[in-house]
């Protein structure tokens, strides 16, 4: 686990603050700035935050036998961060259905105020016995949904549902 802080897990406090931190010696790279692979890295772990606030958590998937997936991701570097800058991750949820959370995360630098990176996931709620997709139990429904009005008053990060490629040029 990166070095940072995990902040509290108030429902209604959106956007999540999922983690704050530093740029650590070991995240650079020959460029001298954060290794493209240390973004995923803070990133995943880090989705937690989000999960923890609907009820999904380590002792959720011991007891119950149901988990979350990543199906699908898609990370944009937008600036570079270097050594020693303070950072924070915030996350978002985009939308979800009885089997699917779509969310989605920007890296921060904390003191110049830019939007460093942008990731966002397609999460598959999973029964662990059969490893097929399985409806969210009722509680945690009534969580995401609690969470979605929260979030229905915050506009989604830039990007969000963006696909990639190049754009044709006009002559």
């Amino acid at each position: 686990m990166p070095h940072g802080t995990l902040p509290g897990s108030d429902m209604a406090e959106v956007p999540i603050l999922a983690w704050t931190g530093v740029v650590d010696p070991e995240w650079i790279d020959l460029n001298d700035h954060m290794s493209s692979a240390e973004y995923a890295r803070l990133f995943h772990p880090n989705t937690g935050a989000l999960f923890r606030r609907i009820g999904i958590c380590p002792e959720y998937i011991r007891t119950r036998r149901l988990t979350v997936f990543q199906r699908e991701f898609r990370l944009s570097y937008e600036r570079e961060l270097r050594l020693g800058d303070q950072i924070e991750i915030r996350s978002f949820l985009v939308a979800h259905d009885a089997k699917r959370i779509h969310h989605a995360h920007e890296l921060w630098h904390r003191e110049k105020g830019f939007r460093a990176a942008f990731v966002e996931y397609m999460s598959l709620h999973v029964d662990m016995e059969t490893r097929r997709l399985a409806p969210f139990p009722e509680d945690v429904m009534e969580r995401l949904d609690a969470l979605a009005l929260s979030f229905a008053a915050v506009a989604p990060p830039a990007g969000v549902g963006q696909a990639i490629g190049i754009r044709a040029r006009r002559q």
